[in-house]
């Protein structure tokens, strides 16, 4: 312990020593150096809410307790205790209200308390009190994918600026995916779908949500891609899904060159219908949707099975032509499969003959 002893006077006193002393004596006084026992911690606060930094010191005489604000002093009494912190007897420092505002206004800053007595002076460890915050715009939006069945689909997503950082869920369809599903894997925002198989196919969106509030991302669509395998003069039909807003216009071409006239028929639903298909059908088909806001794009391979199925097609004669129809004939029992280059509606097969009604 410090000792000090004094000679007192009737007006006055002086200091005239100090030395260890392990016993108490008269006219002595014992004096010690503050210590925070309780440290203030960070916070994040949304802006209208109350916050409390917490400080607690211990010393003889009982430390006084000052708030330092980014390293300046912070001068509580003679601020408007509604809108600026003031200091409870403990030592806490608490605001009624965080507001922000520019840098020099704003309650979020760096703050430290500080302990004093007449031992000495005591500092805390620096608390940052942040004010909650949630952005609207998504830093990467997801954008469509498609993928084959099998393969590894990975749809991005990096949600907007926030404090504290948003956590990052994602809808199927609307629906939340259930995280205990092990074909999803969720990883630093991004959702991962392996091996992605035909079910996984829809319309996908990136929630991101903190204390603040949620925000949804675009709609982003899963295409997953079948190959189609048909035999030699049968009927084929590729599937194309597209939504949006506005309604996109949508286009189909093989092997990125328009569709040949003929066999294809394109139905209200978008789909893709091929009518007696030859060797020459083999190939990718491609569905190309387009609105103002962007382009997808899914594709798929024809692949043509069975007897000759890679030779060319032969020609025939056309043997009648009359308004209205196109007959081609064939022997009985002939497997060869006829190309026709017509536009039409539909087409059916009577006996040996084709007809295709409503050509040009």
């Amino acid at each position: 312990m410090f000792f000090f002893f004094f000679s007192r006077t009737p007006s006055h006193a002086h200091v005239i020593g100090m030395f260890w002393q392990e016993s108490t004596k008269r006219h002595c006084r014992t004096f010690g150096l503050p210590r925070i026992i309780h440290h203030p911690s960070d916070v994040v606060v949304r802006v209208g809410s109350p916050a409390t930094l917490s400080c607690r010191a211990e010393g003889n005489p009982k430390p006084t307790i000052q708030w330092l604000r980014n390293g300046q002093p912070l001068d509580t009494d003679k601020m408007d205790a509604q809108s600026q912190p003031v200091v409870l007897p403990e030592g806490s420092l608490f605001f009624f209200s965080v507001i922000p505002g520019r840098k020099s206004q704003s309650h979020e800053a760096v703050y430290a308390c500080v302990a004093r007595n007449s031992a000495g002076v005591a500092t805390s460890r620096n608390a940052s009190l942040h004010i909650a915050a949630l952005r609207e715009e998504f830093r990467v939006q997801p954008s469509d994918v498609e993928v084959a069945v099998g393969e590894v689909a990975v749809m991005n997503c990096s949600p907007p600026v926030g404090h504290p950082e948003p956590n990052v869920t994602w809808r199927k369809d609307g629906i939340l995916i259930n995280s205990s599903n092990e074909n999803y894997t969720e990883l630093n925002g991004k959702l991962i779908i392996a091996p992605a198989q035909k079910n996984d196919s829809g319309v996908y969106s990136c929630i991101a949500s903190n204390t603040v509030g949620v925000r949804e991302s675009r709609a982003a669509r899963l295409s997953i891609l079948e190959d189609v395998s048909v035999q030699l003069g049968a009927s084929a039909q590729f599937f194309c899904e597209a939504d949006g807003d506005p309604m996109p216009s949508v286009e189909w071409s093989r092997e990125k060159a328009p569709l040949p006239n003929g066999r294809y028929l394109i139905n209200p639903d978008h789909s893709l219908q091929i009518h007696y298909v030859t060797a020459q059908d083999t190939g990718r088909y491609t569905c190309t949707a387009e609105n103002k806001l962007g382009v997808s794009v899914a594709s798929a391979q024809l692949l043509v099975e069975g007897k000759n199925a890679s030779n060319q097609c032969r020609k025939h004669q056309t043997e009648r032509l009359t308004q209205g129809a196109v007959c081609l004939t064939r022997e009985p029992g002939e497997r060869h499969s006829y190309e026709y280059r017509l536009q039409h509606v539909s087409s059916y097969v009577e006996g040996n003959t084709v007809h295709a009604p409503h050509f040009k």
